[in-house]
């Protein structure tokens, strides 16, 4: 009698595995797991309020004024990863000025396990597409329309950019070279993904 959202499962998983992953590396690193822990609750949830109001603002202005009741319903999708990004950030800063942490050793600590995260729960996202104009083999069908699968290209993408990350983690030169890898790899990602598909469909 309960409906499973695919998003949600798979943002779920992505989670966890991030959690794990970035609890391996504060262990490694000899980081307060406690302090890790609880840095990455406050980034979930102000991530997570960042992606709502962020999604609401930024792509469906026109509805939520109206709707207000429906911004808290994130069981029926719209989350934007540049909200969250903001929100998670926001509640980092924050987190840092009040415990006083190395806030860049933190971030390199998370970072990994951050783009895992997204890689996973990219995944479980079917709400935005790209129309292709030229038909392929692996478009997805909706409705009449066969879509680029964007959702799985940057999902790749971001697979490739955690085994960087991961393979990097020991020979990083400062605090914070991590993390910062990892903002230009997904800006980089991000940009790959639709100007190819654009690039495909103009040709």
């Amino acid at each position: 009698h309960y409906s499973i959202n695919v998003i949600g499962l798979f943002i779920a998983i992505g989670i966890i595995v991030g959690y794990l992953v970035t609890m391996k590396e504060a262990k490694r690193k000899e980081f307060s797991t406690d302090i890790i822990s609880d840095l990455i609750l406050y980034v979930l949830i102000f991530g997570i309020i960042g992606a709502r109001l962020y999604y609401a603002v930024a792509f469906n202005l026109s509805y939520y004024p109206s709707n207000p009741n429906k911004i808290i319903a994130v069981w029926d999708g719209g989350l934007s990863i540049q909200g969250g990004l903001l929100g998670g950030g926001t509640a980092a800063l924050v987190y840092y000025r009040t415990k006083k942490i190395n806030l860049w050793k933190a971030a390199d600590i998370m970072a990994p396990g951050i783009i895992l995260g997204q890689a996973i729960g990219r995944i479980g996202c079917d709400v935005f597409g790209v129309a292709m104009r030229n038909k392929f083999f692996w478009g997805v069908l909706r409705g009449s329309d066969t879509l680029h699968p964007a959702q799985m290209y940057e999902s790749i993408l971001n697979y490739i950019l955690f085994g960087i990350l991961w393979a990097r983690r020991k020979s990083v030169k400062y605090d914070g070279q991590l993390f910062f890898t990892y903002l230009i790899g997904f800006s980089i990602n991000r940009f790959i993904v639709f100007s190819s598909i654009s690039a495909i469909n103009t040709s």
